[in-house]
């Protein structure tokens, strides 16, 4: 029973964080602002949008993995392999929802917009990259090996 609630407490958090992360991804992810001209929508500079939507992705969600490594590095006196496998999961887990709650936070996509006669429609936020989704977990296991190998007593 004990270990069935600290999965739930561990999802739930996890859950949590996405949801902070896809609101903080919202709100600092740039959107382009388009013209509808004769039925045709126009946008410029929409190849450097998706770059830097997917790069503060990677950056926020990154940023989170190797904090959350040192947090557990700091924490924890035993290294338990269940944590280290499991971490990177979760921050699957993370940036999973973080991408799907910035998502629907943002502006649905251009061709209901125009459906809906919006005459300057606003670039929806997505992921392109959808690598981009593995950064923190990535980042979270290098930093954790980091901080094993160099704190490793003889």
């Amino acid at each position: 029973m004990g270990l069935l609630r600290a999965v739930g407490m561990w999802l739930a958090l996890a859950v949590v964080l996405g949801v902070l992360l896809g609101a903080l991804w919202w709100s600092v992810a740039p959107v382009a602002r388009t013209d509808v001209v004769r039925g045709g929508v126009y946008l410029s500079g929409h190849q450097e949008l998706q770059v830097t939507q997917d790069g503060l992705f990677a950056v926020i969600t990154g940023a989170t993995g190797v904090l959350a490594a040192v947090l557990m590095a700091l924490r924890s006196r035993h290294r338990p392999a269940v944590g280290a496998a499991a971490a990177p999961l979760l921050a699957v887990l993370v940036a999973l929802v973080a991408w799907r709650v910035g998502a629907m936070l943002g502006a649905p996509a251009l061709a209901e917009q125009v459906r809906a006669g919006v005459r300057h429609p606003v670039t929806p936020l997505q992921l392109h990259a959808y690598a981009v989704l593995f950064v923190g977990a990535f980042l979270y296991a290098v930093t954790r090996f980091l901080a094993a190998l160099f704190s490793a007593e003889p």
